[in-house]
């Protein structure tokens, strides 16, 4: 006869399998989203951009365009700045303008910072590109996890939030990789 213990141990075993299987399912119904994956690939592809730029600008200030590394810091302070000051009035904006023109804003704003990048020829053209990345870093991560949970089934914001993040992780991981093979074969202002 099973002691106490035992029971126990085999009901917490049963409710675990239960909690991974339903877990499982809704990652499933999660990923065969099209608009939820979309709007994932759409966060990875701008941490991306911030992940290539927050590891090889400073690379670029300091050996390509010979900035003091000071001024580094307060380009990266003033875009860091941006960005927390903007996320809470461009949440409201996208409230009330909508999730998806609020993250094509966003991703033309970032768009346009990296652009700035290679045209730039010291720090006070820095600065603004700077600024202009984290405006549209802002509108995009306000934006889309916000998109994503509405999006979700009721009982699937858990998982839908999961995978969206598991997926802007990639995109994050991935940019200062192949920002690295680009500047090798490229050089920094090309890349």
């Amino acid at each position: 006869m099973p002691s106490d213990r035992h029971r126990v141990e085999a009901g917490q075993s049963r409710g675990l399998a239960r909690r991974w299987r339903e877990t499982l399912v809704g990652l499933r119904q999660v990923a065969s989203s099209r608009p939820i994956l979309a709007t994932s690939i759409t966060e990875a592809l701008q941490y991306f951009s911030f992940g290539a730029l927050e590891t090889f600008l400073p690379l670029y200030a300091v050996l390509v365009l010979r900035l003091e590394p000071w001024q580094v810091g307060a380009i990266f302070g003033a875009q860091l700045l941006t960005t927390t000051l903007m996320k809470p009035i461009m949440g409201r904006a996208s409230d009330r303008m909508g999730r998806r023109p609020m993250i094509v804003a966003g991703l033309i704003a970032s768009g346009l910072g990296m652009a700035l990048v290679p045209a730039a020829s010291g720090f006070l053209a820095l600065l603004p590109a700077g600024i202009i990345f984290g405006l549209g870093l802002a509108v995009v991560t306000a934006s889309t996890s916000a998109y994503v949970s509405e999006l979700a089934k009721t009982t699937q914001h858990g998982s839908a939030l999961g995978v969206f993040s598991s997926i802007m992780d990639i995109g994050h991981a991935s940019g200062p990789i192949v920002m690295g093979l680009l500047v090798v074969g490229a050089g920094y202002a090309l890349s």
